[in-house]
């Protein structure tokens, strides 16, 4: 069951952004983050710098977050574009967002206890070549809302570009909405778009 009125306070405000210069797998190598105009060269991130380092993002809960800033354009909870490894992320709740908890475009960067609570859309999601590590993550569907416990696309631009996504995930637990939630979306793990990844002890009910 969804925690009392988490519901009302979606979307409250946009969310946090991270980019980095690591590797991505569109045409360009580049690409521009989802909820700030492409025109702004501050939403650009890409390049070719798997070990790039965007500081560190530690101890950190992201509430009530991504508004809708166009029409079918909203922020995550944490969107991360091309972060690369140097990268340290750790112990962070992305709690009742717009959208999704965590969304990883490209990029390297290892994570460790992640939760992603009672979102509108997916917990966790990676397209365009994301090749990270993560360790101990975990999402709880809310009974309202959701979708796929975790999304996996590998290209956009183009669907077969590389490098592929396979990232390594160990010590996973996956809650969905609920056999009696009603989503008819809330589902596992899907593959698409040429993305791989391994996955280990992992709980997916």
């Amino acid at each position: 069951t969804i925690f009392p009125y988490a519901a009302l306070f979606r979307s409250l405000w946009g969310g946090v952004v991270i980019l980095g210069r690591a590797r991505i797998n569109t045409t360009s190598g580049q690409g521009n983050i989802e909820g700030i105009a492409t025109t702004d060269p501050r939403g650009i991130y890409g390049g070719s710098d798997d070990d790039d380092n965007s500081g560190v993002f530690r101890y950190v809960q992201i509430k009530h977050s991504s508004a809708i800033v166009a029409p079918n354009v909203e922020l995550n909870a944490l969107s991360l574009g091309a972060v690369g490894r140097g990268t340290t992320i750790e112990y962070v709740d992305a709690y009742a967002a717009n959208d999704d908890g965590f969304e990883f475009f490209g990029g390297t960067v290892n994570t460790k206890y992640l939760i992603s609570s009672f979102n509108d859309d997916d917990n966790f999601d990676w397209a365009e070549s994301f090749r990270g590590k993560g360790q101990f993550w975990f999402a709880i569907g809310a009974s309202d809302k959701g979708n796929q416990a975790m999304e996996m696309d590998g290209g956009t631009t183009p669907e077969d570009g590389t490098p592929y996504a396979i990232p390594e995930l160990y010590n996973l637990t996956l809650i969905g909405s609920g056999a009696t939630s009603g989503q008819s979306l809330s589902q596992g793990l899907i593959f698409r778009d040429n993305s791989g990844g391994k996955i280990n002890n992992a709980i997916i009910h």
